[in-house]
């Protein structure tokens, strides 16, 4: 399937007490999910949110590249999110390779021993 899909989803909000609820969203689950999007769509937001001079133009090119509109202030939120996450990780890999590189020489010093 290709295009765009419109999907029209009942939202209830009670003006007494502030509450909101869209079934359609519980019932796909997306709920659960950090800005109402999949993890691939997260990822695909914040390359353009990183590639871009300014989030007004990465959320322009994120409506022209993938249909979704969002504002500048989520694709900031969204790139900066993903931007800590990756830097965590690899800061994780880093740490794990200066830990064990004694290790690492060892093995690689079999390996080309071995030969």
């Amino acid at each position: 399937m290709c295009g765009e899909l419109r999907i029209l989803r009942d939202y209830y909000y009670c003006r007494d007490c502030g509450y909101s609820e869209v079934p359609l969203d519980e019932i796909l689950g997306l709920t659960e999910l950090s800005y109402k999007m999949t993890k691939e769509v997260m990822l695909e937001a914040a390359f353009y949110g990183q590639n871009q001079s300014s989030f007004t133009d990465a959320s322009a090119m994120i409506k022209r590249a993938m249909g979704l509109e969002i504002n500048k202030e989520t694709a900031r939120e969204i790139t900066e999110a993903v931007g800590k996450r990756v830097f965590e990780t690899d800061t994780q890999r880093a740490e794990h390779l200066i830990n064990n590189m004694h290790e690492i020489e060892e093995k690689r010093r079999w390996k080309y021993h071995c030969k």
